[in-house]
């Protein structure tokens, strides 16, 4: 049961309770601020000779500041058996959430946008949506920590959660009209929106050719600066005029998948019966969410690292659900 390191996640398991802690990356933030700012006390005290009543009230809420951050890296998950429900105690005293274990969904792997990963659980109502954090994060996944908790702590979840309400993999095989997909001669291909893909697309490729005529709107001395902006323009502009015209298509008599592109770069084709699962991304921007990136896993023969498809973007969790049941209703065609 490796859970060493002052960051790793750790967990007690007791006959009908289990309790993790996910935050301890917290317990470092409060003592590097600790050094910092006992530092800081010093330097005005004995250097600009500041006096004890004035830094009293400072030193007071500098060590309010430490004694929260120590305190959170104390936050609990406790699921018990014996209530049925999970629920999440900041500080380890204060009670801010209760769910039932029949309103729970399960465990599911979330990858970061930026690379690594965390395991969350999700309430049934919103599988694809936020979920709630019981674990720190990873860089990869062979992390000896990531590897005991999958191991150790998340089937005994899913053991409990079963015991109110059973786990049980939902596809509706009997989709007829589909939302996402247009269908014609038996073959299956995703919708793609181009409108205003092509106009981002146009609009980049002009600016671009705009500013390397005379009557350039942007004037530089420097010539490195004005290379770079015309390569993100045309760059960029090529990118989303591709993206534009790039095909999804899922063929139940072929039994493949692809992925096409106009000019070939990027092109995919796999077979369902290589199909590993799916996997979600949520991706943000300056700590905006931007939409969860939907990813088909495959894994060929002889293939040791599954291969990813990246199928759509989707910001609401109930059209990830529709979506992705739509692909496994073709696929079980």
């Amino acid at each position: 049961m490796p859970q060493k390191g002052l960051t790793k996640t750790r967990w007690t398991i007791d006959d009908a309770c289990i309790t993790i802690y996910p935050y301890r990356v917290f317990l470092i933030f409060s003592i590097v601020l600790g050094v910092l700012f006992g530092g800081l006390l010093f330097l005005f005290i004995t250097i600009e000779r500041s006096s004890a009543n004035t830094m009293g009230s400072v030193a007071l809420l500098l060590a309010a500041i430490v004694i929260l951050f120590l305190a959170y890296s104390r936050t609990q998950i406790i699921f018990d058996r014996a209530t049925g429900n999970m629920q999440q105690k900041l500080l380890g005293l204060i009670p801010i959430r209760t769910i039932p274990f029949d309103r729970l969904h399960g465990v599911n792997t979330v990858t970061q946008q930026y690379g690594g990963f965390n395991f969350r659980i999700f309430p049934k109502n919103n599988k694809y949506g936020k979920g709630i954090t019981i674990s720190s994060g990873y860089g990869k996944e062979t992390d000896p920590n990531a590897v005991a908790f999958s191991q150790e702590v998340i089937p005994l979840i899913h053991e409990y959660i079963a015991q109110y309400a059973p786990l049980t993999e939902h596809t509706n095989s009997n989709i007829t009209a589909y939302q996402y997909f247009n269908e014609s001669a038996g073959v299956y291909t995703l919708k793609n929106k181009k409108a205003g893909t092509i106009i981002i697309g146009i609009v980049l490729l002009a600016l671009g050719i705009h500013e390397c005529t005379g009557s350039a709107w942007i004037q530089t001395n420097g010539t490195t600066g004005r290379i770079i902006f015309l390569l993100c323009c045309f760059g960029l502009g090529l990118i989303f005029l591709l993206a534009a015209f790039t095909r999804i298509i899922l063929n139940p008599t072929a039994r493949t998948i692809e992925r096409i592109s106009p000019i070939g770069i990027g092109n995919k084709k796999y077979a369902f019966s290589d199909f590993s699962g799916f996997r979600t991304v949520r991706k943000s921007y300056n700590m905006v969410y931007a939409g969860t990136e939907v990813q088909m896993y495959f894994t060929p023969p002889n293939i040791k690292q599954p291969n990813v498809m990246v199928v759509s973007t989707i910001r609401q969790s109930r059209k990830i659900e529709r979506f992705i049941e739509e692909i496994k209703s073709i696929m079980e065609k």
